[in-house]
């Protein structure tokens, strides 16, 4: 373990208590063969017992009445999505009918539009189509493709 890395560890959690197993292993090691590690160690043990040995005091209600006070007054960030939301139900909970109706109408000139626009078939020209398709692969022998032979009277009845 390099100076740099168990330094890092010293002021940490080696201090703290909280290295355990095989970390805790290899920092102790380090310790003991690095003279500056070492110091390091002794010196934030001793700070360590300097305050411990300090009795803890509460600090006075007017203290902490000032810090609240500090952080209610303090501006409030608002970021954009939530602006924008807010500005949306503002404005579409106070919509006036007369905009209501020209959004329905561009809504409605917006489909109809789309319904010219989109091709026609002719449905009764499909359908006399269909009909010649299977007048030939029903394979009728007249010409005009009027009767179709479908085969025994029980098939016709099924189809």
């Amino acid at each position: 373990m390099n100076c740099k890395r168990a330094e890092k560890l010293i002021l940490t959690d080696y201090i703290d208590g909280n290295l355990k197993g095989r970390a805790l292993e290899e920092i102790e090691l380090h310790i003991r063969s690095c003279p500056g590690c070492h110091a390091l160690a002794q010196d934030l043990k001793a700070a360590g017992k300097l305050f411990r040995a300090v009795p803890r005091q509460e600090a006075p209600s007017e203290v902490w009445r000032k810090i609240r006070d500090e952080i209610s007054a303090a501006p409030v960030r608002r970021y954009f999505p939530e602006i924008a939301l807010e500005y949306a139900r503002y404005h579409l909970s106070h919509l006036k009918p007369a905009i209501v109706m020209a959004g329905a109408a561009v809504l409605l000139l917006f489909v109809l539009a789309t319904m010219r626009l989109m091709p026609h078939k002719d449905y009764l020209e499909a359908a006399i189509q269909q009909d010649d398709i299977a007048a030939i692969s029903y394979g009728s022998d007249e010409e005009d493709g009027s009767e179709y032979d479908l085969g025994t009277p029980a098939e016709m009845f099924f189809l």
